[in-house]
């Protein structure tokens, strides 16, 4: 202990620094100590001058999903969809997408699925990349000297596949296609299949008794294009150096 000695008679007790220090510590009191010369970082916010300020593109585009390899499982597949029409598109068999609407009832069956063979050179090019833009909604994808973009209508219910770089010597085909167990009406006219199915909700608990349908229509532009019924349950287009298909 250590005193000094005051008038009156009175003695007063003073620790060491330390022990202050490990006594205030000890309370809880301890306060750092901030260099005069520092100074607080000067917070950003898109509220600027009575409203936000935001490059909302860039800003949606930093959640871009981007493919560092081809997404051949329907597990990997991508969405795409304008809020009616909602499309999961993937690289099986070049290109692939399964349409799906939400009002097919009552079991919301899919009104077929798409397929595009000749984007496997696209698909499974050494130099293949993609990436689905999230703020248009666009599906791009490049590769063995082949582009493909990807989306769905805004202003209606129609997967557009548009492609760029086929070989114009070979013919290309896409199809649109349902599954065993399903009895569609196959047809064509001109450049254009159709898959149409009807059915009657009478067999589910609670069924209504009414009649659901699903259309699924494809159609392609290039050079001397034809549709034509493959089989009972597929239609589709053929063409040399398909640019675009259709379907919806």
């Amino acid at each position: 202990m250590y005193s000094q000695h005051r008038p009156f008679g009175r003695h007063r007790t003073v620790r060491p620094p330390a022990i202050v220090a490990a006594a205030l510590l000890a309370a809880g009191l301890l306060v750092p100590v901030v260099s005069r010369s520092a100074s607080a970082a000067t917070p950003t916010t898109a509220w600027q001058s009575g409203g936000f300020h935001v490059d909302t593109p860039d800003v949606i585009r930093r959640s871009d999903i981007v493919l560092g390899r081809p997404n051949p499982a329907a597990a990997q597949s991508l969405p795409l969809g304008n809020g009616s029409l909602g499309v999961a598109a993937w690289a099986a068999g070049g290109f692939t997408a399964q349409l799906n609407r939400a009002d097919t009832l009552p079991g919301r069956l899919s009104p077929g699925q798409v397929q595009i063979p000749g984007l496997s050179t696209l698909t499974g090019a050494a130099d293949f990349k993609g990436y689905l833009d999230l703020y248009t909604g666009v599906l791009n994808e490049s590769g063995g000297g082949m582009t493909l973009k990807a989306w769905v209508s805004a202003t209606k219910d129609e997967l557009i596949v548009d492609v760029t770089g086929a070989n114009p010597s070979a013919q290309q085909t896409a199809t649109v296609s349902l599954w065993s167990g399903r009895s569609p009406q196959a047809a064509v006219s001109g450049a254009t299949g159709t898959l149409a199915e009807t059915w009657v909700d009478d067999s589910e608990a609670g069924h209504s008794g009414r009649t659901f349908c699903s259309l699924a229509a494809i159609t392609a532009g290039g050079r001397s294009v034809t549709s034509a019924v493959v089989n009972s349950t597929q239609v589709g287009p053929r063409s040399h150096q398909t640019p675009t298909a259709r379907t919806g």
